[in-house]
């Protein structure tokens, strides 16, 4: 090292430097992650991964490296747990790892939205100098599963229909089109005087014993038929009882080819003449014997008898 002087005997003063260096091998701290790990994957949101283990192992031949903290950059999804595998460090903040020695500590994701999250793994040491290791954390939140319940038909109309007799059944098709387990707690309607509720028909009958676990795909059946005790328009509601519920619209009419037909065997005739006979003059709450006038009076007179006589001996049969 020159260093100028205004002495004129020694206009520079000359001091010789000495010294020596050496490299500093690294990195001494590192991060080995499981075997084949791609990340965390995917885990639904709330839930926690299975916990994997990360091993840091001291490179050095020399030095035994005391840890001062270990951490994840994100702390609201990613967690630092106990390794519960051998070889666990004894603690997951400070400890010493003596020189090629190594040791585990375990990584949780619990995603708290869905989405993808990542985080640094840092581990730190300031003894004897400074030495740190970082490894990348990955893993993505998806929305908890849910069962889907999809009812066909919806609504069904069944037309016209002979009073006291029965339609063709109808086949109503429950379906599971999520991803989750559904309970089925029961299947109701709220008309049995005019529709027949069958829960063992279909080809995958739903059964009358509740609850009913259907797994994601699955489909179940059951049917209903239409059979009106009294003549005019009904409805009925079947509703199928789940974690959401499912509903049926039902529709008919009740009709009576004659309504002096009293006991609906097809011909108006004698047996007909004595429930009109046996009910003659009383007060009577509509048919039968009630047919006139339009609407019914409510009582059985000779109104009832003239519309009784014009159908005396029609019949179903030609």
């Amino acid at each position: 090292l020159s260093i100028p002087s205004d002495d004129p005997d020694r206009p520079v003063i000359t001091v010789d430097l000495h010294g020596s260096c050496f490299a500093v091998p690294g990195p001494y701290l590192e991060w080995i992650p499981p075997k084949n790990w791609e990340g965390f994957g995917e885990v639904i949101v709330g839930q926690t991964s299975a916990t994997a283990p990360f091993t840091i192992q001291n490179n050095s031949s020399t030095y035994t490296f005391t840890t001062n903290d270990i951490l994840v950059t994100d702390t609201d999804n990613f967690h630092i747990v106990p390794s519960p595998y051998a070889g666990a460090c004894p603690s997951i903040k400070i400890f010493s790892l003596p020189p090629g020695e190594r040791c585990s500590v375990g990584l949780i994701f619990t995603p708290m939205e869905t989405g993808d999250f990542d985080s640094v793994l840092y581990a730190y040491a300031n003894s004897p100098f400074f030495a740190e290791a970082s490894a990348l954390l990955e893993g993505t939140g998806v929305p908890v599963p849910v069962p889907e319940l999809v009812v066909w038909p919806t609504e069904h109309h069944f037309g016209s229909r002979q009073i006291t007799t029965a339609s063709t059944e109808l086949s109503i098709d429950i379906a599971n089109t999520g991803e989750a387990t559904m309970k089925i707690s029961g299947v109701t309607h709220t008309n049995d005087l005019h529709f027949i509720l069958n829960l063992e028909g279909g080809k995958y009958p739903i059964g009358s014993t509740f609850p009913v676990n259907m797994e994601p795909g699955e489909v179940r059946n059951f049917t209903v038929s239409f059979a009106p005790q009294q003549t005019g328009q009904f409805e009925d509601t079947v509703t199928i009882q789940a974690y959401m519920e499912g509903q049926v619209l039902l529709t008919g009419e009740g009709t009576h080819w004659n309504l002096c037909d009293f006991d609906i065997n097809g011909t108006v005739n004698l047996d007909d003449f004595s429930v009109l006979a046996a009910q003659w003059t009383a007060k009577v709450e509509g048919w039968p014997p009630d047919v006139a006038p339009d609407p019914p009076d409510g009582r059985v007179n000779l109104e009832d008898l003239a519309v009784f006589a014009a159908n005396w001996l029609t019949s179903l049969e030609p």
